[in-house]
C-alpha cells in the first residue's frame, strides 16, 4: 500500500483495493497500525486518540472540498485491521449500492494512475516533519476546533426518544466528556440475523453533531466503547469485527451521531452467501421482542462495566 503519512503508530495509506472504489482524486483513504495492521482490539488509548484526531482532519478535508458524506468502515479479521474513509461525493443510490456491494463482494483493484491521484491529493494536506506532528498532537487539538459548533437543541430523532432508547439499551456510561447509551440494534446488519450489532449513542443534544464537528474527546470515548464491544465479540468467537460510522445527512438516515460495532461469525464466502448478505444489508429483519431482550441481557453481562477512562 502507498503510505501517505505516519502519525504515531498509525499509517495513512491508499489501499489498491479500497472499499468504495474510486470516485476521483478525493478517493478512499485507509488507516492501519504500522506495517502489520495490528488488530483494533489491541490498540492502546494513545492510538485511539491519534485516530480520533486524524479522523477530524480527514473529515475536515472532505468537507472543505464539498464532500459532506463520508463512510468510516473498519474491518478486523485474521489479516489484521484496516479502517477506510470512503467519500460519497454524490451520495446517490448508485454510490450507496456500490458501497454495499463492495462491503460484501470486495472491490476491484485501482489503476496506478488512480492511486497516484489520490496520494497527491491528500499529500497536499498532510505536511511532513515536526510541524505537522505538533499541529495534530494531543496537546494541540485546538488547532482543529475551528470546525466545532454548539449542537442545536430539540431535534426529534429516534435516539432522543425514551421509548426507543429504553427498548434497546444494554447499559449507559458517563465519562468526563459526556454520557452515552450502549444499545443493541433491533435490526442487526451482520451477515446473518444472529450476528450481534451494538450501537454507541451520545445522549440527548450532545449527539446532534456530525462529521468534523464532532469533538476529538467524543470520538475517543466512542472509539473506546466500540473497541470494548469488538473485544466482547472476539471473545465469543466472532471472526470478523466491523466498526462503522456514517457522516453526512444523505448517508446517515438518523440525524444523531452514533457508531456501530458488528460481530460476524462467518463472513460470506460463496456467491450465494454473499448475495443473501447483500439483501440483508438492504432489508435487515427485525428481532422479536424476546430475542432482543435476550441479546440485551447477554451483553449487559459483557459490557455492563465498561472500563472508565
Amino acid at each position: 500500500m502507498a503510505c501517505i503519512y505516519e502519525y504515531g503508530n498509525l499509517n495513512l495509506v491508499v489501499n489498491p483495493k479500497p472499499f468504495g472504489g474510486f470516485r476521483g482524486e478525493i478517493g478512499t483513504l485507509g488507516v492501519i497500525y504500522g506495517e502489520n495492521a495490528l488488530p483494533f482490539t489491541s490498540w492502546e488509548k494513545n492510538d485511539l486518540k491519534a485516530l480520533a484526531t486524524l479522523t477530524q482532519k480527514i473529515l475536515s478535508i472532505h468537507e472543505m472540498n464539498h464532500v459532506c458524506n463520508t463512510l468510516i468502515y473498519g474491518r478486523q479479521n485474521a489479516g489484521g485491521f484496516i479502517l477506510e474513509f470512503v467519500p460519497y461525493p454524490k451520495c446517490d443510490w448508485r454510490e450507496k449500492v456500490q458501497g454495499a456491494f463492495h462491503a460484501v463482494f470486495g472491490s476491484p483493484r485501482l489503476q496506478e494512475s488512480d492511486i497516484d491521484a489520490i496520494t497527491l491529493f491528500y499529500q497536499e494536506y498532510f505536511k511532513s516533519g515536526e510541524e505537522e506532528q505538533k499541529e495534530l498532537g494531543e496537546d494541540e487539538d485546538d488547532a482543529l476546533q475551528f470546525l466545532l459548533k454548539n449542537p442545536p437543541a430539540g431535534k426529534p430523532d429516534p435516539f432522543c426518544r425514551a421509548e426507543v432508547i429504553d427498548r434497546q439499551r444494554i447499559t449507559s456510561k458517563e465519562t468526563r466528556h459526556g454520557k452515552y447509551d450502549i444499545l443493541h440494534d433491533n435490526r442487526p446488519k451482520g451477515a446473518v440475523k444472529s450476528d450481534p450489532h451494538i450501537l454507541i449513542v451520545p445522549e440527548d443534544d450532545a449527539g446532534h453533531v456530525d462529521g468534523a464537528q464532532v469533538s476529538v474527546e467524543m470520538r475517543v470515548d466512542m472509539l473506546s466503547m466500540v473497541q470494548e464491544a469488538m473485544q466482547a465479540f472476539l471473545n465469543e468467537g466472532y471472526t470478523t469485527l466491523l466498526y462503522i460510522e456514517r457522516n453526512g445527512a444523505e448517508l446517515q438516515g438518523v440525524k444523531h451521531k452514533h457508531s456501530h460495532a458488528v460481530g460476524i461469525k462467518h463472513f460470506p464466502e460463496s456467491f450465494w452467501e454473499k448475495t443473501k448478505s447483500l439483501f440483508r444489508l438492504a432489508w435487515p429483519g427485525a428481532l422479536s421482542d424476546t430475542d432482543l431482550e435476550n441479546r440485551i441481557k447477554h451483553y449487559r453481562t459483557k459490557l455492563g462495566h465498561i472500563k472508565e477512562d
